[in-house]
Formats: C-alpha cells, sequence, structure tokens
C-alpha cells in the first residue's frame, strides 16, 4: 500500500515514491465506436461505410483477446530538473524539445506510465491476416489503437488523483515519437521501470512489444496551469493495485 505521512487534518499528506501496477477490463477504458472509427485510415466515404457497421461486433469479439496491464512510477524531487529543450530524470538527459520542456516549467516531480493490451491482442490480430479477413483486421487494428489510448487516458487519470491527494496538480502525458520528442529516448524512460513492467518490452529500434501499447510520462506539481490538467476519468478498475 502507499504509505502516507502523517499529518493534520490541515495539512495534506506528501506524495509518496512507488510503483503501481493494474489489471483491468476492457470496459473500464470507455472507448466507442466513434474513437475507433477515427483511427481507420480509411479515406473512401464507399469503403468507411461497411467497415464501421463492423465497430461494435469487433469491439466486443476484441474483448476477449485483451489482458489490459497499466502501471506508473512517481520519482520525487530532486529527481526531477526542467530545462529549455528538455529535462532531467534521475540524471538522465532527455531532449523533449522547447514546447514540451514548457509545459513541464512548475514541475517538481515526474511519473513514467507504461499500459498495453497485452500479446494475445498482436496475436488476435496476425490471425485475422493469415486468413485473408481484411475488413475485420482493419477495424480490429483502429479498435487496438483506440483502446491502447484508452489505456493511457485511465492510467493518467489515476497519476492525477494520486497526485491530488498530496494537493498537486498533474500535466498532459508525453510521449517520446511524439513531437520533437525523439524515440530513441524511449529506451531510457523503461530503464526507470522494473524490467518487463506491465508485460511490454523494447525492440531494438525501441518499438514497444506487443504493439498496442503505450507510454510516456505525466509532470506533478503545485499551481500548474488548468489547461495541464487531464480530464477525470472515474471509470473502476476490475483489479490490480499497487505493488
Amino acid at each position: 500500500m502507499m504509505a502516507l505521512a502523517n499529518t493534520s487534518k490541515a495539512a495534506r499528506p506528501a506524495l509518496s515514491p512507488g510503483v503501481w501496477e493494474y489489471e483491468l477490463d476492457t470496459g473500464s477504458l470507455a472507448v466507442d465506436a466513434v474513437q475507433v472509427e477515427r483511427r481507420m485510415a480509411v479515406t473512401s466515404s464507399a469503403a468507411l461505410g461497411p467497415l464501421r457497421r463492423r465497430i461494435p461486433e469487433v469491439l466486443e469479439e476484441a474483448a476477449a483477446h485483451v489482458r489490459v496491464r497499466a502501471g506508473y512510477r512517481i520519482l520525487l524531487e530532486p529527481a526531477l530538473t526542467v530545462q529549455e529543450r528538455g529535462f532531467r530524470l534521475t540524471g538522465a538527459p532527455f531532449r523533449t524539445g522547447p514546447a514540451i520542456a514548457a509545459a513541464l516549467s512548475g514541475c517538481t516531480c515526474m511519473s513514467v506510465f507504461t499500459a498495453t493490451l497485452g500479446p494475445a491482442f498482436d496475436a488476435w490480430l496476425a490471425s485475422l491476416g493469415e486468413r485473408g479477413d481484411a475488413a475485420t483486421a482493419c477495424v480490429a487494428n483502429a479498435a487496438g489503437d483506440a483502446l491502447a489510448a484508452g489505456a493511457g487516458r485511465w492510467i493518467r487519470a489515476r497519476i492525477s488523483e494520486t497526485a491530488a491527494h498530496a494537493g498537486l496538480d498533474v500535466t498532459r502525458a508525453f510521449s517520446p515519437a511524439v513531437g520533437a520528442w525523439g524515440l530513441c529516448e524511449r529506451a531510457k524512460l523503461f530503464s526507470l521501470l522494473p524490467p518487463r513492467f506491465c508485460g511490454v518490452t523494447l525492440t531494438e529500434a525501441s518499438m514497444m512489444r506487443p504493439s498496442k501499447s503505450v507510454s510516456g510520462v505525466v509532470g506533478i506539481g503545485a499551481g500548474l496551469d488548468e489547461a495541464e490538467r487531464p480530464r477525470s476519468l472515474a471509470s473502476p478498475a476490475s483489479g490490480g493495485g499497487p505493488t
């Protein structure tokens, strides 16, 4: 369990370092057909219509092949130093570019996270391709992207709740390979997590396996701009807890 400092009623508990891991079902991710459709790389309206009608059944079938695992680690000050074009975390430099660095200004600590749909989803996608079911594979691939993004939002909401108990705010989530932050720095982030955390590993090219996975950082600090705070996602997990 997360240890809280002894405080009076007027004081906030201190934010504690630690590693948390959860297992949850797809219903906790609040993903709907609209989100899946937005992720389908289909430009023809004639082709999109039949695929759109497949989304509900594919989402239902996908649930049988998904085992969502998500988790995060909180690193307290002085682990984090935000700089003009990036940040240093536990001494390691991260070159994110000035936009992300500016969004992290005011943060005093940071959470590193990852979430995944699990290897069974990858195997299901491969089986669809092997049997030549291109339509289902197209919808399933988009559903996987939407569900992985939902898992990322879910774990960011848990980070936000943990920070709020200590009277702190959080930023949006930021990930390598987005914007100016290079994919090559993903390995440095994963070095700050336990080995094979949530079952996610990296290839030599820093691609995540299972493929439908997300990872990144969330900045934590006091008095952050309201625009940087994530929206509340209160869907309960089906299980899991701090490790």
